[in-house]
């Protein structure tokens, strides 16, 4: 929960957000790379980064299996934490 509010704040506050993770180390993060970085990651943000969809999950074991990436071909529920 705590990871969906923090994402949530980024996404709504770039700003403040932004100068909240630069006071952390301001001469090595605050940088113009950075901060093109920052901006450019905001919009790839899960808003609900605890949300899990199974399904798709099980499409991508498929595809390992099927491309023998894998030897045995899981079900997500067996390997996708839940939180």
């Amino acid at each position: 929960h705590a990871i969906e509010k923090a994402t949530q704040f980024i996404v709504n506050h770039p700003d403040e957000s932004w100068k909240t993770f630069v006071s952390y180390a301001p001469d090595t993060l605050n940088n113009e790379l950075n901060k093109r970085a920052w901006n450019d990651t905001l919009t790839r943000f899960a808003l609900r980064p605890s949300a899990v969809d199974l399904e798709r999950y099980n499409r991508f074991s498929e595809f390992m299996y099927q491309h023998k990436i894998i030897k045995t071909q899981p079900k997500a529920q067996d390997f996708v934490p839940v939180l």
